[in-house]
């Protein structure tokens, strides 16, 4: 395995961390409230996720920002990490949640895809954050490849 593909692994993981604690905190701690106001009863698990699919949710939504950020033209630091994570998961977030709203009958109110939107900005922005954090350290150009 050559530093490359090594940097890359790990940033795919410390995202993943990241993602998990963000979760945590924002998902039981502001997003648990308002999925129970705003989703019809029986629909949703609450608290009693399935942590490993949790796990792979991160490792996945962590390698697509780790694949973006390696290819990103003018290099990676934290700053950049914070802005653009915060915008790829409000777009995708508010996305899967307008057409889940438009296709299910999971939500009983349109009010969820606003507080998923916080909880989007917020949690995007810490894992892309730290990503960025770890691509771009010691970089002495606009290169994450150094």
């Amino acid at each position: 395995m050559n530093n490359m593909t090594l940097k890359l692994l790990i940033g795919a993981l410390l995202g993943a961390l990241a993602y998990l604690i963000q979760g945590i905190a924002i998902g039981f701690l502001f997003l648990n409230h308002a999925y129970e106001t705003y989703s019809n009863p029986g629909q949703t698990k609450g608290l009693e996720v399935d942590l490993g699919l949790i796990v792979v949710s991160g490792l996945l939504i962590s390698s697509l920002f780790v694949f973006v950020f390696s290819n990103w033209k003018e290099g990676i630091n934290w700053k950049k990490g914070v802005f653009a994570g915060a915008i790829i998961f409000l777009l995708a977030g508010s996305a899967f949640d307008v057409a889940t709203y438009a296709s299910t009958n999971l939500y009983n109110s349109s009010l969820i895809v606003f507080f998923s939107a916080i909880g989007s900005i917020i949690g995007g922005a810490v894992v892309g954050g730290v990503i960025g954090w770890w691509l771009g350290r010691k970089q002495t150009k606009n290169d994450i490849n150094n």
